[in-house]
């Protein structure tokens, strides 16, 4: 069975939201009869070693179904995953992924398989958006979306793309 693979904040340590919508996707998918990991792919290595020492890595090791820990290349999971989900939460916004936001807009992901945005969001209005990010960082995120084959609300990231 191909597995789906979903990229999100939840390994942040206060971040009950994203642990808590990882965790209600994940039993929804489950109980559709599908395979689901979370990417355990944190954005700065201290948040893989804080992790140990929070409310996310207990609820972790007792809910989530997580890959392990991938420091570096994520592309490997392309072998085995057939659908890859970013989101919940501000996967959107470059500021909050810093070093891999392209992982957060599934770029690591073949063009044979289904990306899905999954209740993501930039987080902030137009205008606070375009304060924080260059031009090429825009056209950069327009071209990544062109490939999702969903997007939930879609309206939102259709009007977005096509504000610039």
């Amino acid at each position: 069975m191909n597995k789906i693979y979903n990229i999100n904040f939840w390994f942040a340590r206060h971040n009950y939201g994203a642990n808590l919508t990882a965790f209600a996707l994940q039993t929804l998918l489950e109980q559709m009869g599908l395979d689901i990991q979370l990417i355990n792919n944190p954005l700065k290595e201290s948040e893989h070693a804080y992790r140990h020492y929070s409310f996310s890595f207990d609820f972790q090791k007792k809910y989530l179904k997580t890959t392990k820990y991938i420091d570096k290349n994520i592309e490997f999971l392309n072998s085995d995953g057939n659908i890859f989900i970013t989101g919940s939460d501000q996967v959107f916004r470059p500021i909050y992924t810093q070093r891999k936001p392209e992982q957060y807009w599934l770029d690591f992901v073949k063009p044979d398989k289904k990306k899905i945005a999954f209740s993501a969001s930039f987080g902030v209005n137009k205008e606070q958006f375009l304060k924080e990010n260059s031009q090429d960082i825009i056209e950069h995120m327009k071209n990544s979306f062109k490939s999702f084959v969903y997007l939930q609300e879609k309206k939102t990231v259709l009007k977005f793309v096509r504000m610039f």
